[in-house]
């Protein structure tokens, strides 16, 4: 939540983005939540069974994310751009 705090204390406008549904919602700047969002242990993803699940199940999301990572710029926090399911 390091994130969401930080823009809280700014007074900067966002939208966590962590379900399909979220996009449709996004007001300010997007924060996209891929391993899922503290307080709603139904959006985590911790594991390489819970990477595929993801895409299987949210092959909307992951259409949307692509698009997002082709065309705009943006800052990865907590993640290796080796990682295998981040590739």
């Amino acid at each position: 939540t390091l994130i969401e705090r930080s823009f809280d204390e700014m007074g900067i406008i966002y939208t966590k983005v962590v379900k399909t549904e979220d996009f449709a919602n996004i007001q300010g700047v997007p924060v996209y939540k891929i391993h899922g969002s503290l307080g709603d242990p139904a959006t985590y993803t911790f594991s390489e069974q819970d990477y595929l699940d993801f895409a299987l199940k949210k092959p909307l999301f992951v259409s949307k994310l692509e698009q997002i990572f082709s065309e705009s710029t943006f800052v990865f926090v907590g993640y290796s751009l080796s990682d295998p399911d981040l590739l």
